[in-house]
């Protein structure tokens, strides 16, 4: 696809954001887009453009399994996500504007640091996703604002992320709770920086100080671990519902946020933990299985 022929498409769906304002819903390029613009581009099309052009739309989760390297955490949350048939035409970018608290990538892109790009006809802004997001279904996006990009920072050397979530069944699934952290390790292989972020447990996804702090600059123990566990269990806001009650979830909550952090660790050591880490870790049905 030429250079062109993708930014004409692209501003034509901005203008068709910009002209039905509220009756449009705004979502990235993807699913939703092919019902105004054709079939969205294939693989190698946005490979191609991505490495000529310098500007990427977000791509499809199908896409994020084949993140290895420090990103492994947004493989482990696309992978869980939907059927493989959701994984297929779905996109990042969707998912991201459903503003979802219980979304299985947001975790995981709040820790790398993501940003996103919001397009109008009147220009354009970045925003970071922990201001993106306001509340369940909720965005900041104003009326005509149409994401484009989500852009993900390069790790430090020796950083490692995951994201695991709580399931009562293996495909098209919800998260009850669910956890992601992404770590850097110094020379002596403590922990020199790490994020945690928390799924289904507040009106957006949001970041867990207590559970950061627990274990940053200290070694790598039981003890540590502990202390991660119950700084997310102290961060959470939970509610109850026909899902799963407030002191489950609270508690569970721990239980995820220190098996990603493990998870995480163990990456940054050079470690192979299969994607989605959920399933290395015994949470849920094996695949296939």
């Amino acid at each position: 696809m030429k250079k062109n022929d993708i930014r004409q498409r692209l501003e034509t769906l901005i203008a068709k954001v910009h002209d039905a304002r509220e009756e449009f819903y705004q979502v990235a390029y993807g699913q939703s887009a092919d019902q105004v613009l054709g079939p969205p581009a294939s693989e190698q099309q946005i490979q191609e453009f991505e490495r000529k052009l310098g500007y990427s739309l977000p791509p499809s989760y199908r896409h994020l399994l084949l993140l290895h390297d420090g990103w492994t955490g947004l493989a482990d949350g696309s992978a869980l996500v939907g059927s493989p048939a959701t994984r297929n035409v779905g996109t990042i970018g969707g998912n991201v504007m459903n503003s979802s608290p219980a979304m299985d990538t947001g975790a995981p892109l709040l820790v790398l640091g993501a940003e996103v790009e919001l397009r109008s006809q009147g220009g354009s802004r970045t925003v970071a996703l922990s201001d993106l997001w306001t509340g369940p279904g909720k965005t900041s996006a104003q009326d005509g604002e149409l994401l484009v990009q989500v852009r993900v920072p390069a790790l430090p050397a020796r950083s490692g992320s995951a994201y695991l979530r709580l399931e009562y069944r293996r495909a098209m699934e919800i998260a009850v709770v669910g956890a992601a952290a992404a770590v850097t390790l110094n020379g002596d292989g403590d922990v020199e920086a790490c994020r945690v972020a928390l799924t289904a447990v507040a009106p957006t996804i949001v970041r867990s100080p207590g559970a950061e702090a627990a274990i940053v600059g200290k070694p790598v123990s039981e003890e540590t671990l502990a202390a991660v566990a119950a700084g997310a269990s102290a961060d959470a806001a939970p509610i109850s519902d026909v899902r799963a009650g407030e002191a489950y979830r609270r508690h569970t909550v721990g239980v995820m946020a220190r098996r990603a952090v493990e998870t995480a660790i163990a990456r940054a050591r050079g470690e192979h933990v299969p994607v989605p880490a959920n399933r290395a870790s015994g949470v849920g049905a094996p695949l296939g299985g």
